[in-house]
């Protein structure tokens, strides 16, 4: 573990020097978008020039501010930073809906050489034009490049150490139900992006759940013997950090849940306002909300709320620290036996 420690360490510090002294890390580089309001191309927005070397450029012209805000969704989706040139009349409309994007994972600035050409204090200039850093991504490209780093390195060594421990347990599950062994579910991931993830399985072959149309209760009559062992200890959880090495998962992040999933017939999706901002990292095997005691199934919008809640202080207070806190807490409860209901016990 420490051995791995210092290598990412190493890795981590070699990355920012390369990154900051020379354009080697050439796959970090950004692209943005300008979106224009018709008013705002009018006004002379569409003269902005830019002089930065890694800004890939184009151009979006909106009808209005309603199509503005449907482009910005789709340009945020992809992955994209914003830069956005209205006219002063659009402001007030534009701003009181733009916080949903404060957790997007991308940066969006807003042009202030508009009609009135208000000089409010820029956060950038691209090129003679001064730009307003309206919303700044919680993660910057060397923390994500630092965070996969790790994700890699420490994958790479569990899946080394407990390489009998997988294997046993493999065997355990063929002997007591037979085929298949690992139980793969479609989730929702990275940026809303459907992904398969790989857990044991803990369910009767015939009883497997793909769309987890009914959640799990812990007295659940579907559950195997080793299931139920494996669930209370979370050892269930160990084929994901192949998803880890794939690129599909980090160790920890918000943890992905079912496409249809729901509390009380609802999708989760409309229950909790924030809910959304989840997508915005790499999900994780474990999280904040985990080591918290908010695991297992969701019955309630209070467990709901209160996890979304953990995950998005997690995405606004990530650094590596935070990470390797989070991984000795869940390795303290994995040794510690916490059963499901301990932990929210311990919480309460």
């Amino acid at each position: 573990m420490f051995s791995s420690a210092a290598i990412v360490c190493l890795g981590a510090s070699i990355l920012a020097i390369l990154y900051r002294q020379t354009d080697v890390l050439s796959v970090l580089q950004n692209k943005y978008v300008h979106i224009q309001t018709r008013g705002g191309v009018n006004r002379g927005a569409s003269c902005l020039e830019f002089n930065q070397p890694s800004a890939i450029v184009q151009r979006k012209v909106s009808i209005n501010i309603e199509d503005a805000f449907l482009r910005v969704d789709e340009e945020i989706r992809a992955g994209n930073h914003i830069i956005l040139s209205l006219l002063d009349s659009e402001l007030s409309s534009f701003m009181s809906g733009v916080s949903k994007f404060r957790l997007a994972g991308v940066d969006v600035f807003l042009d202030v050489c508009l009609e009135s050409s208000c000089q409010i204090g820029s956060g950038l200039e691209f090129s003679r034009l001064p730009l307003i850093h309206i919303i700044r991504r919680p993660m910057g490209d060397i923390d994500l490049a630092v965070k996969r780093l790790m994700d890699i390195a420490l994958a790479s060594f569990v899946i080394a150490l407990l390489l009998p421990l997988l294997v046993f347990i493999s065997a355990l599950i063929l002997l007591e139900d037979g085929r298949p062994i690992f139980f793969r579910q479609p989730r929702k991931g990275f940026r809303q992006g459907v992904f398969e993830v790989w857990k044991f399985r803990t369910m009767r072959a015939k009883d497997s759940d793909l769309g987890a149309v009914r959640q799990t209760s812990c007295d659940d009559e579907r559950i195997t013997k080793i299931g139920r062992f494996l669930r209370d200890s979370g050892l269930d959880e160990l084929p994901q950090l192949f998803n880890v090495l794939q690129g599909k998962m980090s160790i920890v992040g918000p943890r992905p849940h079912a496409l249809q999933m729901s509390v009380g017939g609802v999708p989760v999706g409309e229950l909790v306002k924030e809910y959304a901002n989840r997508h915005n990292i790499r999900p994780g095997i474990t999280g904040l909300a985990q080591v918290r005691g908010f695991r297992g199934p969701v019955h309630d919008v209070v467990h709901l709320q209160s996890r979304v809640e953990s995950d998005i202080e997690y995405i606004e207070r990530w650094k590596p620290s935070l990470d390797l806190w989070i991984m000795f807490k869940t390795i303290g409860i994995v040794l510690g036996g916490m059963s499901l209901s301990q932990a929210r016990e311990k919480v309460s």
